[in-house]
C-alpha cells in the first residue's frame, strides 16, 4: 500500500459513505450539523451544474440574477484565451492529464501549493481551473486560503458563507457559484478569514467536504496559503489526490523548496509538479 492509499484508508469509514451521488447522500457520524451541511452543500452543487447545463447558462441555483463584476485583468485565460500565456496553461494542464495515472490515483482534487507569499498560487491555481473548464466541466476552483483569500476578488464574485462557513457549521447552501463568464467553471469561496484557520482544516469535515465535491466535479483545483504562513498549506494538500508546487524565478530559495517537498512527501502527498511562474 502506497502512502496516498494509507491516506485515503485512513478516512472514517462512514466517509466513505459520501461517494453515493445525489437526491441521497449518507449521513456521516459525528458532527451532525456540519455533515448534513456538507452533504446539502454537495447538493446544491449539483444543482448549479444541472441548471447551467440545461439552461446553457451559468446562473447561480437560487434562480438569482449573475453578478456582472468583471474578472481580472490576470486571468489571462479568459481575456486572452489564444495568447501565449494561456497557451502554457493548456499545455500544464495536457501534461497533468497524461502524468496522472503515472504519478498518483488520478483523482480530482488538486492542491497548489507554494513556500512564500508573491509566488503567484492563486494566479496559477485560477487559471488553471479556468484552462479545465474550457476543454470540459465541471470544474470547481475552492479557495481554501483561509488566511489571505483573494479568488473572489478575481472572478467578481461575492464573499459569502463559503469554506470557513461550512465547516464551521450550519451555512448557506448556495455557497458553491457559478462564474458567469465561464461556462461549466464553479467557485467556493474562503468565506469570512476565522482566527484560527487551522482548527477547521484539521478536522475530518473538510476532507469529506473534498471527497463529496470530487463525486461532483470533474477538477477541483484548490488554492493554498503560503507555507511560510503555517502547516495550512500541508494539511490541505494531504486532503487532496495531489499537488502542483509553484515556485517564481529568484522569489524562493532552493532549500525552502526542498523543504516543502520533503513536507509534503512525508505526508504522503503526491506531487504532480513543479510550476516555474514567469508570470
Amino acid at each position: 500500500m502506497n502512502p496516498l492509499q494509507e491516506k485515503r484508508a485512513g478516512l472514517p469509514a462512514a466517509a466513505a459513505q459520501l461517494a453515493h451521488i445525489a437526491p441521497t447522500l449518507a449521513r456521516v457520524p459525528a458532527a451532525p450539523a456540519a455533515n448534513a451541511t456538507i452533504d446539502a452543500t454537495a447538493d446544491t452543487a449539483d444543482t448549479a451544474v444541472e441548471t447551467a447545463a440545461r439552461t446553457g447558462t451559468t446562473a447561480p441555483a437560487t434562480g438569482a440574477p449573475a453578478p456582472a463584476a468583471a474578472v481580472a485583468a490576470e486571468l489571462v485565460t479568459v481575456h486572452a484565451p489564444r495568447g501565449p500565456v494561456a497557451e502554457a496553461f493548456r499545455t500544464l494542464r495536457s501534461r497533468l492529464a497524461s502524468c496522472a495515472t503515472a504519478t498518483w490515483d488520478a483523482g480530482p482534487a488538486l492542491a497548489v501549493v507554494g513556500t512564500g507569499r508573491g509566488g503567484g498560487r492563486s494566479w496559477c491555481a485560477a487559471n488553471l481551473a479556468v484552462s479545465m473548464a474550457q476543454r470540459g466541466g465541471p470544474v470547481l476552483l475552492l479557495d481554501a486560503n483561509l488566511r489571505r483569500p483573494r479568488l473572489h476578488r478575481l472572478f467578481g464574485l461575492p464573499h459569502r458563507g463559503g469554506l470557513a462557513a461550512l465547516l464551521a457549521g450550519p451555512a448557506a447552501l448556495d455557497a458553491v457559484q457559478p462564474v458567469p463568464q465561464v461556462p461549466g467553471l464553479f467557485l467556493l469561496a474562503a468565506g469570512e478569514t476565522p482566527t484560527h484557520p487551522l482548527e477547521l482544516l484539521e478536522p475530518p469535515a473538510f476532507a469529506r467536504l473534498l471527497q463529496a465535491l470530487g463525486e461532483r466535479f470533474v477538477h477541483v483545483v484548490v488554492d493554498t496559503p503560503a507555507a511560510a504562513e503555517g502547516a495550512d498549506a500541508a494539511v490541505i494538500a494531504a486532503r487532496c489526490d495531489a499537488a502542483l508546487l509553484v515556485t517564481r524565478r529568484d522569489h524562493d530559495t532552493l532549500a525552502d523548496l526542498q523543504a516543502l517537498r520533503a513536507t509534503l512527501a512525508q505526508a504522503g502527498t503526491a506531487v504532480a509538479g513543479v510550476l516555474l511562474n514567469g508570470h
